[in-house]
């Protein structure tokens, strides 16, 4: 069951999330309408097809950054669907799953920045 909204992570859960794991600033150009936060955070994703089908395994990923409206992961593979569902359990905070839209992919030395905003959340 999906519950779709205009954010689908209010700031009182980023705020949850960011507590105790932010390290440093964010320096570049800034895209998102709500405030990012620097969150080096274990969760979980999973590769969604267009049509938000499972197209691959459970990997346990890193945050980068994360806002109300979106994040960026590291991920060890390359990201070719077009969206990632993100179960933030590892973390140890109890919020509700999400759908990442994926927006880029970039690059880094052995792994790949993946960025995305939030579609909305996952309802069990």
């Amino acid at each position: 069951h999906i519950e779709g909204r205009s954010s689908p992570i209010p700031q009182k859960d980023v705020q949850r999330l960011v507590q105790g794991r932010a390290t440093k600033s964010f320096n570049g150009r800034e895209g998102r309408k709500q405030k990012r936060h620097p969150v080096a955070a274990p969760v979980t994703v999973v590769r969604l097809g267009a049509d938000l089908r499972v197209a691959g395994q459970p990997a346990r990923v890193m945050t980068t950054n994360i806002s109300g409206g979106g994040a960026a992961i590291v991920h060890a593979r390359r990201i070719t669907e077009p969206y990632l569902a993100m179960d933030f359990s590892a973390s140890g905070v109890d919020l509700l799953p999400v759908i990442l839209q994926v927006t880029r992919v970039r690059p880094l030395a052995t792994a790949f920045e993946v960025a995305g905003k939030f579609l909305c959340r996952i309802l069990h």
